[in-house]
């Protein structure tokens, strides 16, 4: 399987494009071997563990949960900037302060700015 497919078969299983392109994903099991030290935004992390193709720039020109290029908004997590589309925005809007969110490890929701269209 190429890097591509074994990229686009990850996301199709649900993997945001970081973790997809990722060379810790065991493409076995499509599980990350490194789930108890990294992690995105949902968990307050930007991807500590991320080893793969994309360097952190190109982590904010393309959707971080479909790889789409075309940006409706930009998340600022920790000090990694992460791209979104306009049907993914939500799911970022959704995570809470620390004294109601939806998982015990984020710290604080990311910061999400609309970018000029």
């Amino acid at each position: 399987m190429s890097f591509l497919d074994r990229m686009l078969t990850g996301m199709s299983k649900g993997l945001p494009i970081t973790c997809a392109s990722c060379f810790h994903l065991n493409t076995t099991v499509w599980k990350c071997d490194r789930k108890d030290t990294c992690g995105g935004p949902m968990v307050g992390l930007d991807f500590p563990d991320y080893t793969g193709p994309l360097n952190r720039e190109k982590l904010q020109e393309r959707c971080l949960v479909c790889g789409e290029g075309k940006l409706s908004h930009s998340m600022l997590v920790g000090a990694t900037r992460f791209g979104l589309c306009a049907t993914h925005v939500e799911i970022f809007r959704k995570l809470k302060s620390p004294t109601g969110h939806i998982t015990d490890r984020i710290i604080a929701p990311p910061v999400i700015l609309e970018l000029p269209q």
